[in-house]
């Protein structure tokens, strides 16, 4: 699929999930930024929903590593990045990059509560380590978009998914099928 159809299919369903989340205290995150395409996306959507919500990114923006050499560098992202934010018009102060490994970043984040949390960081084990260190942020009735659940590509990311979500109280969440998977919480 070309990445224009899929840009627009992941706008589609955010704008039709994300309303879900409207009388829902809290922030929202993306794991997963790259060239901050979904991020601008969810900026328009805070900026629109006229909220006093803070938009957090986290990446390491240093892509998956072949033969040691990390395939893409913030200096290559940064430009695309800030064009996102800038085109949403979503303000400064409500924004904050965070750039490192998940497992090193995550835990010093004040990210306050979330109530829309966006995953799309590919390998099974970025999505444990987010999910674990993340999900006690979760407000009650929050959506974590899981981008890669469905994937044959990214083959991990299911089984990563249901065994973390199997060790849940199961009266705390629910797992949907969209046209992309979420959790509702």
């Amino acid at each position: 699929m070309n990445r224009r159809v899929e840009a627009q299919r992941r706008g589609d369903f955010f704008r039709r999930v994300y309303p879900m989340i409207a009388s829902v205290e809290g922030n929202v995150a993306e794991c997963g930024v790259l060239y901050g395409h979904s991020l601008g996306m969810l900026a328009n959507l805070i900026v629109q929903e006229n909220k006093e919500r803070h938009l957090y990114g986290f990446d390491a923006w240093a892509g998956f590593r072949t033969d040691g050499v990390p395939t893409v560098s913030w200096e290559s992202a940064q430009h695309a990045v800030d064009a996102a934010m800038a085109a949403s018009f979503i303000r400064g102060d409500q924004v904050t990059l965070a750039r490192g490994w998940f497992a090193n970043i995550l835990p010093q984040a004040v990210t306050g509560p979330l109530a829309f949390l966006h995953l799309d960081c590919d390998d099974g084990k970025a999505y444990e380590t987010c999910l674990r260190m993340l999900w006690p942020r979760l407000a009650k009735g929050a959506i974590v978009v899981l981008d890669e659940y469905g994937s044959s590509k990214w083959t991990l990311v299911r089984p990563t998914v249901d065994y973390f979500l199997k060790c849940q109280p199961e009266d705390g969440w629910k797992l949907v099928e969209d046209t992309r998977w979420y959790i509702q919480r």
